[in-house]
This record gives structure tokens, sequence and C-alpha cells, in this order.
């Protein structure tokens, strides 16, 4: 199956995809200096990202609120634990 990318540096953006659509995480990217990073998904070519995307800024987007809660604890655990092993190395 073809896969591409969708890349946001909007957590709760990634936190619906994957709890509604289950999107492996491939990586993420953090900007030197800076608090900001970049969350990169694998999405198959079947899926029509940009539509779920508009959705989701739209407010017609549906996902359960439990997966979607633990997505966005998961993904906060992920930036702070980075940004701590970071900050320790630098």
């Amino acid at each position: 199956m073809r896969m591409s990318e969708y890349r946001t540096t909007d957590l709760h953006l990634c936190a619906y995809l994957r709890a509604g659509f289950q999107l492996p995480l491939a990586r993420t990217l953090r900007q030197l200096n800076t608090r900001r990073v970049t969350f990169c998904l694998e999405v198959p070519a079947t899926l029509d990202i940009e539509r779920l995307v508009l959705e989701y800024f739209a407010g017609t987007a549906s996902v359960q609120v439990r997966a979607f809660c633990d997505e966005v604890a998961a993904l906060k655990g992920l930036v702070y634990s980075d940004a701590t092993r970071t900050r320790q190395t630098a």
C-alpha cells in the first residue's frame, strides 16, 4: 500500500487523526531553539487527508472522546519528554 506523509504542528489535529483513523506517527521534528514540534503522520493513499483536515477545522469531524484524550496525553508526553532530553544534552 502506498503511503504519503502528512505534517502538522497542531497537536490536537494530530491527536484527532491518530484517534479517529489510527494513522501511525512516522516521526517528530523539532525546530532548533524553539519549542515547536512538527508531527509527521503516515497516510495511506486511499485516505482523503485534506477532507479530514477541513472537517476538523470546520468543526464537523467526530471521534471518540476517550481515544482523542488518550492521544493528546500521549503526544504531550512525547513532546515534553523530548524537550527534557534535549535540554539535558544541550
